[in-house]
Order: structure tokens, then sequence, then C-alpha cells
């Protein structure tokens, strides 16, 4: 799956994330020249634990990543003057 034609995901259903799972992913960016993977493992406890980001190593030193400040600040209660 692609999405927002930058990220490849490739969602799982097994015991354990393999090595083999993150060679594949990486073939994939590769082939595909996308800079970032995300390995998805459901059969997890815990949803987060199943995760795992993968880096295109070709693409990272062509590619400019965004730092935390850079992206936008949601509007809520606590932060009402970065919403005007």
């Amino acid at each position: 799956m692609l999405v927002g034609d930058t990220v490849i995901v490739e969602l799982k259903c097994v015991e354990a994330l393999a090595p083999i799972h993150t060679a594949q992913m990486l073939t994939y960016l590769r082939l595909a020249r996308k800079p970032v993977g995300l390995l998805i493992n459901f059969n997890v406890p815990v949803l987060k634990d199943g995760v795992k980001r993968i880096l295109n190593s070709n693409m990272t030193s062509h590619t400019k990543w965004s730092e935390p400040s850079d992206l936008p600040v949601s509007c809520d209660d606590e932060a009402p003057s970065s919403c005007d």
C-alpha cells in the first residue's frame, strides 16, 4: 500500500517480524524510490509494538525531513494563540 506517494505500508499478521520482512520492505523502497516504509504486524497485544519504520538509505541523504517544530500545531484549548 502506498500512502501519500511517499510511504509504503506492508501489513502482516505473523508471530514476529523476521529479517526477511525488513529485506522485502527495503527492496520495495528501492524499486519504488520511496524514502520511508512501515511494517505493521497485527499479531501483537499492543499495536504500537508491532510497528517498525524502515528508511531507504539511498533516499535519506537526498530527502529533507521536517523537524517537529516545523509541523502545524493543532488548535485546542491549551494553545489558543496558535489558531489566530
